[in-house]
């Protein structure tokens, strides 16, 4: 994990580089296999410590379950914060995640909904 996101190393750096991050970040596939440790350690902090950057990290969950190549039900991460952000966060990523469906292609829904939605929904 990147020392500068790293909560336990220093709590002020890593608040402050969620803030800048969310603010102006971008994530990439190949970014994601050295950060999502990072998105991880940070559920458990999303409401407290990051509370008026809840809804952009929710969106940056989002798009990475839409956009990334990377299943997000793989390795356990979006189960993960589905069971650790509160209900609101919740929403905020059910919304997000819509409203990215809503404006990609249909085969693009398609994709997305066979990769991981469907064994998602059906609890598999």
């Amino acid at each position: 994990m990147p020392d500068v996101f790293d909560w336990d190393a220093d709590f002020l750096r890593a608040q402050q580089a969620w803030h800048g991050y969310l603010v102006w970040g971008q994530w990439s596939d190949d970014f994601l296999e050295r950060f999502q440790a990072c998105y991880t350690s940070t559920f458990s902090h999303l409401h407290a410590d990051l509370a008026e950057f809840r809804e952009q990290f929710c969106e940056h969950i989002a798009g990475i379950a839409v956009f990334s190549s990377r299943d997000p039900t793989a390795n356990g991460w979006l189960s993960e914060f589905i069971r650790v952000v509160d209900e609101e966060d919740r929403v905020t990523w059910a919304r997000s995640t819509e409203t990215m469906l809503k404006q990609v292609p249909m085969e693009k829904r398609q994709l997305v909904w066979d990769k991981w939605i469907k064994a998602y929904w059906i609890g598999g």
